[in-house]
């Protein structure tokens, strides 16, 4: 993958230069998310209402690679990291109608395609109605933020498409250059919000021995965070998500402009709130399919 940007001082066209290491990153997330899907969680997980996972059917499991896959769906934040990086760098020198314009070459095609392809697929085998198959397949040619879809897994582009349009915005506005500072402030505000979650999860915390008792918030605010914690519309909103994206625009940052305290801290402060999802989000996975596991690991390797 070449990463083209161009500004005052650079020939429209011209190629930066190539960073290999996320194509690497890339593979492994990849492979990490199929594991998890096809060794793991396609014949745990309740089936889908309508779509393409309608028609599958579990007749292989595999009980004995579950404790080498179960956590591969961190393979999707590690994509979200990477796109807080890309994207930053493909919007320099950038207006928003080229903006729009390459990542809709980029993404649609393929999206366009894998839907439709669902689409016949549903159409063929799903006992859905083809007025129901045909509504779900224009939701998510569309990527309409709330689902269902055609197939359940494009809940993760409906919010990197939500971070696209938050840079399109800013874009449109000419204000760009205000990405770094608005970044400090939605880090803050992610890590307020999982912390408040942490200090509440008198579960977790009673199993670090670090609090005896009930959580420290009200049953309403519990409820609340809960709630929040587990709703796709915060994920789009890019608050539970957020600290994803934000660790790749530090990295953009350091990259683009050196490093600093300040970057540093943005860093430090996006991937500790990612690190309180991501326990959360562990813990949460291992109880629904009543598995041990270790959720640290999952910190570990998005952390590496």
């Amino acid at each position: 993958m070449r990463w083209r940007h161009t500004d005052e001082n650079t020939a429209p066209g011209s190629v930066r230069r190539r960073l290999p290491g996320l194509d690497l990153v890339r593979f492994a997330a990849a492979l990490g998310i199929m594991l998890y899907h096809y060794s793991f969680l396609l014949w745990r997980a309740p089936i889908y209402p309508v779509g393409v996972q309608m028609i599958a059917d579990h007749p292989v499991r595999f009980p004995e690679l579950d404790a080498y896959v179960w956590w591969g769906w961190i393979g999707v934040e590690i994509f979200f990291v990477i796109s807080g990086f890309v994207i930053a760098l493909s919007a320099q020198g950038r207006g928003a109608e080229r903006f729009f314009r390459a990542r809709l070459l980029r993404l649609a095609p393929a999206l366009w395609f894998f839907a439709t392809l669902a689409l016949l697929v549903s159409l063929a085998y799903s006992p859905a109605s083809p007025a129901q198959s045909f509504i779900i397949w224009l939701r998510s040619l569309v990527l309409f933020p709330r689902g269902v879809w055609i197939d359940p897994v494009y809940w993760t582009l409906t919010v990197e498409a939500a971070f696209y349009g938050f840079i399109l915005l800013l874009l449109l506005f000419r204000r760009l250059h205000l990405l770094e500072i608005i970044s400090y402030l939605w880090a803050a505000a992610a890590l307020l919000f999982w912390g408040a979650c942490l200090l509440d999860s008198a579960e977790l915390l009673d199993g670090a021995g670090l609090l005896d008792g009930a959580g420290l918030a009200s049953p309403q605010l519990s409820e609340l965070l809960a709630h929040m914690r587990h709703a796709h519309f915060y994920k789009v909103l890019l608050l539970t998500t957020g600290p994803y994206f934000l660790t790749g625009l530090g990295l953009f940052f350091i990259y683009q402009n050196g490093w600093s305290r300040a970057r540093l801290a943005l860093i430090a402060t996006a991937m500790l709130a990612g690190n309180i999802g991501l326990y959360f989000e562990a813990g949460e996975t291992l109880a629904q399919h009543g598995d041990k596991g270790w959720p640290p690991l999952v910190c570990l390797v998005w952390t590496a």
